[in-house]
């Protein structure tokens, strides 16, 4: 059975990081760069396309790397450039959605997502 939804997650994502990465790349190099580092992640933990993984096991491969690959979505959010930071959000909602974060990796997007919403 072919594991679809996961990786339509994982296009979704890496989609988002090269988004996030053109976006940024000029006014903000280091998030460029942890893009750029997270699509490289998500392609060595993601199996290839003729893996027999299920969807579960797919997510718990990438769950293993989850604070790399949120890591520069926090970055985003903190440019506080809105194009950037309204894709930043729309990105880690689908990771949350996927069930794919980790305690302390929950504890840094709730701060951001607090900084975000004192700011305004």
């Amino acid at each position: 059975m072919p594991a679809t939804r996961a990786r339509r997650f994982i296009e979704n994502l890496q989609a988002d990081l090269r988004l996030l990465s053109n976006e940024v790349k000029r006014r903000y190099p280091p998030v460029k760069e942890a893009a750029e580092a997270a699509v490289m992640k998500i392609r060595t933990a993601a199996p290839s396309s003729g893996s027999s993984l299920s969807d579960e096991e797919i997510l718990a491969k990438l769950s293993e790397c989850c604070r790399d690959i949120v890591q520069p979505f926090i970055m985003g959010c903190d440019t506080r450039s809105i194009n950037v930071v309204q894709s930043c959000l729309t990105a880690i909602q689908r990771i949350v959605n996927h069930e794919i974060v980790e305690s302390t990796t929950a504890k840094n997007i709730v701060c951001v997502l607090w900084q975000i919403y004192e700011q305004g």
